[in-house]
């Protein structure tokens, strides 16, 4: 009872309006089966529709149950800190929180959807044969004449009769799925199996610049990985390409405009409270937003201090994911005993361990495969045994595969390198050549029926990269006419904020983390 009256005090500094259900103020979207986008052992995620604002655009509701919080205090303060982050670390590239409601048993945590529309059907076909059968393009112009006489006969839509026929098309092909306009990166790969360079690079540089907003309020995350980044196409166009003599299709030209979000900041570790936004507006927001890469500016020395606040000593308990943890994090792990000891890392290298988690991404990304694996049949006899065969593997580097390119590896070998102080921060990171000459949020390439894919000059755009938002909308949260969250925030957020971490102390040793997932 102690506990659920601290987690309540906490979520009312966080201005959580108390509701009966969340269906007071949300629905789910289409309904509550077809609307569930996953679920975990704190709860259930869905996709909603607001009841009072028809022109918000749909939304994520995050549906936690209250006894799975309250088992111990380091729970509560995994859900303040994400709380915190989503809350006031306003950003293109960080998902960000709109609305927050609890009831006796829930706490429901409102969040922007990142999905993108879904494309024409011509563009559908285009891209499911581009990637999975390119031999198959030239019977694009067929296959749609049928739908469109389909349509005609049973007095439909072309959208409805793709959606009847795509399922069939993608076994055909030998696709898991259509690469979705959707959800996060390890889907996203999944189903590409392998991200081209010229996409690779947008999602990189846009993870990397969250990450660099992060680190300049003195946040790191702890646990990036495929899994918490999410990637939405803001929009996918085709332009098909025929002989002229003949009229027919011989490639396909691609326009994807990409939108990234990094989620789950549940592990957020807080190197100085004094430097956290108190407000929705850090200042450090107009310098991310602003270019950073411009080719005037000076690239750093060296990568080597990367501007964290300097070398003092950070005790760290160790968490994240282990297949996605760096040299530094494992090792921290063992000297200290697999378990719940602390080891002491710097606020110069501990950011870098967020900038290892991007190559591990990138890897992955190049490569269609995770940079660790263990056998699947390795059954080890201790945590502390697993912890030391992937301390091996980390040491002797990732395998790359053939299909990776000479420009995106020499970027992930950077990025991965086992030395954090000779590891680039997120900004120096930036100034890669792989990523150096990605401006833009969008990606145009060509894809013939060889399958060759060959990247396209994109049209001239002077907008800034980092002030492409993605954020959808700026429609106001349940008639809120400044766009706030219902309730807004206590002006005592930031004290709450503090006396969890302070607090927190008593919970370090208290309950048992879940296996890729420590406490702070």
């Amino acid at each position: 009872m102690e506990l659920l009256l601290r987690l309540n005090a906490c979520l009312k500094k966080f201005g959580a309006v108390d509701v009966g259900d969340i269906t007071e103020k949300y629905t789910y979207y289409p309904d509550a089966v077809r609307g569930k986008l996953g679920s975990g052992s704190y709860g259930a995620a869905y996709r909603v529709k607001s009841v009072s604002n028809p022109d918000e655009p749909l939304r994520v509701a995050k549906v936690i149950r209250k006894d799975r919080i309250t088992v111990n205090p380091t729970q509560i303060y995994h859900m303040c800190a994400e709380l915190a982050v989503s809350r006031l670390m306003q950003h293109p590239y960080l998902n960000r929180q709109v609305g927050l409601y609890q009831n006796p048993q829930f706490v429901f945590v409102i969040l922007e959807l990142c999905e993108g529309p879904k494309p024409d059907p011509l563009t559908r076909l285009a891209h499911l044969f581009a990637h999975f059968k390119p031999s198959r393009l030239p019977e694009v112009d067929s296959i749609m004449h049928t739908w469109a006489d389909l349509a005609t006969r049973e007095g439909s839509t072309v959208e409805i009769i793709a959606d009847r026929y795509f399922p069939a098309l993608v076994v055909e092909v030998g696709a898991k799925n259509e690469v979705p306009t959707g959800g996060d990166l390890f889907t996203y790969i999944d189903t590409f199996r392998r991200v081209p360079d010229v996409l690779h690079r947008i999602i990189a540089r846009q993870a990397l610049v969250a990450l660099m907003h992060m680190h300049e309020c003195n946040v790191v995350h702890r646990d990036v990985k495929t899994e918490n980044l999410i990637v939405s196409t803001v929009e996918r166009k085709v332009e098909l390409v025929r002989d002229p003599a003949t009229g027919t299709i011989t490639a396909a030209r691609f326009k994807e405009q990409l939108a990234c979000r990094l989620i789950d900041f549940g592990l957020v570790k807080y190197l100085d409270l004094n430097q956290f936004p108190t407000s929705p507006s850090p200042g450090t927001f107009e310098r991310a937003t602003a270019d950073p890469y411009a080719s005037d500016a000076a690239p750093p020395a060296a990568f080597g201090a990367g501007g964290f606040g300097g070398f003092g000593a950070v005790a760290v308990t160790p968490c994240g994911t282990d297949l996605y943890c760096s040299l530094e994090v494992v090792q921290g792990i063992l000297a200290g005993g697999v378990g719940r000891s602390k080891w002491t890392s710097t606020r110069t290298s501990l950011p870098k361990m967020d900038v290892y988690g991007v190559g591990c991404m990138m890897f992955c990304m190049s490569n269609g495969r995770p940079p660790f694996r263990l056998p699947a049949t390795y059954r080890p006899p201790s945590r502390e045994e697993r912890m030391r065969k992937l301390e091996d593997l980390i040491a002797r580097g990732p395998q790359f595969s053939q299909r990776c390119s000479p420009e995106a590896r020499a970027a992930i070998e950077t990025l991965m390198i086992n030395d954090a102080n000779a590891r680039p921060s997120a900004a120096q990171a930036l100034t890669m050549p792989f990523l150096v000459t990605c401006r833009g949020d969008t990606g145009y390439y060509e894809v013939n029926v060889a399958g060759t894919l060959t990247p396209l000059a994109s049209p001239a755009d002077t907008t800034s990269p980092c002030t492409n938002s993605p954020s959808g909308s700026d429609v106001p949260v349940d008639g809120d006419e400044d766009g706030e969250v219902e309730g807004g925030v206590d002006v005592d957020i930031m004290e709450g904020v503090r006396g969890i971490v302070e607090g927190r102390a008593e919970a370090d040793g208290k309950g048992a983390a879940a296996p890729d997932r420590g406490a702070e």
